[in-house]
């Protein structure tokens, strides 16, 4: 007997390891060779689909994975969760989800109760950068793979049921809108064959072709390096990394806080709504005896204000003093 195959995804070239697996038949051999390099359009690697509403989703015809299931795709999103796709039986299911910002789950039943496994990462999945799933179901085991990086595995048991029989269609971004997926899925491969998710996306209402969003439009309104992150219904620009405050991270308003101990929180003085983030030069003077503060900005009057009763009065264990930073 003989059988072949083809690479054609870059993440898998060159090839430098070959791994030969068996079922411990006795007396068995294999023969193995690599052919030559045959590079060709990657159409496939890019064919992408923005879901840009928790109730959107793409339906195929139902997945034909019964003793074996291959899946692998490529995801993006600003999102905290969302399922990637499911298909159902009677009580069989498979099933591949964004559980949480740093978890993705393969989840799967073949008539032996439901199968969970996780993989779990160091730093946020929903980044707005492309991360890699490969997920696999055999009769000997299950592996979930994420960024070649994070890897979970479990053996299937010796003895129960082995096939995985589903009736319900494939849908990739959720079933009947739960936990609906936002954001971009490409190169969906499943048992060796790339769904064509832009095709169907054309007649799909909040399904996309190519990879698009808000921000793909209006990212460019976040300024002075603010993020733009997607939101179901929109978009929002993250201001966590800069000076800046603001829906578009523009405003520079001067804001004095203080903890000496005593609060729950920080105490928080908004000084001026005013926008100090207007290249001219400003000047501050500030003072405080016990629990009163009085502040100047610029040539206005001096304005004072009164810490609460419950904050401490000395300003202890000083060690480092930070300019251009704040360090929460």
């Amino acid at each position: 007997r003989e059988d072949s195959g083809l690479l054609i995804n870059k993440e898998h070239l060159p090839v430098s390891q070959v791994a030969v697996g068996d079922t411990n038949r006795p007396g068995s051999e294999a023969k193995l060779t690599v052919g030559p390099l045959r590079c060709q359009g990657d159409s496939d690697y890019w064919n992408a689909v923005s879901f840009t509403t928790p109730s959107s989703y793409l339906h195929f015809a139902t997945f034909q994975g019964e003793t074996s299931a291959d899946i692998s795709f490529y995801f993006k999103t600003s999102a905290p969760y969302g399922v990637f796709l499911e298909n159902l039986g009677n009580t069989d299911f498979i099933r591949l989800e964004l559980k949480s910002s740093k978890v993705v789950s393969f989840s799967f039943d073949v008539g032996n109760g439901p199968v969970e496994l996780t993989v779990h990462s160091a730093t946020p999945l929903n980044d707005d950068q492309w991360h890699r799933v490969m997920a696999e179901r055999n009769i000997k085991e299950a592996v979930l793979q994420l960024d070649q990086t994070y890897r979970a595995s479990r053996l299937a048991p010796a003895q129960g049921h082995t096939r995985l029989e589903l009736f319900s269609q494939l849908y990739v971004g959720a079933a009947g809108g739960q936990r609906g997926f936002l954001g971009c899925i490409r190169a969906l491969k499943m048992n060796g064959v790339t769904l064509n998710l832009e095709e169907r996306s054309k007649v799909t209402p909040g399904v996309k072709p190519g990879c698009q969003g808000h921000c793909t439009s209006f990212g460019m309104y976040c300024r002075n390096g603010g993020k733009c992150v997607e939101r179901y219904n929109g978009y929002l620009c993250d201001c966590t990394a800069t000076a800046y405050d603001g829906p578009f991270c523009t405003r520079g308003s001067l804001q004095v806080r203080y903890n000496l101990g005593g609060l729950k929180e920080p105490f928080a003085i908004d000084v001026d709504q005013r926008n100090l983030a207007n290249g001219q030069p400003h000047s501050i003077n500030m003072s405080r005896h016990n629990r009163s503060i009085t502040i100047q900005l610029d040539h206005y009057p001096p304005v004072s204000y009164h810490l609460p009763d419950a904050a401490d009065t000395q300003f202890n264990l000083v060690k480092t003093l930070f300019l251009g930073k704040v360090f929460e």
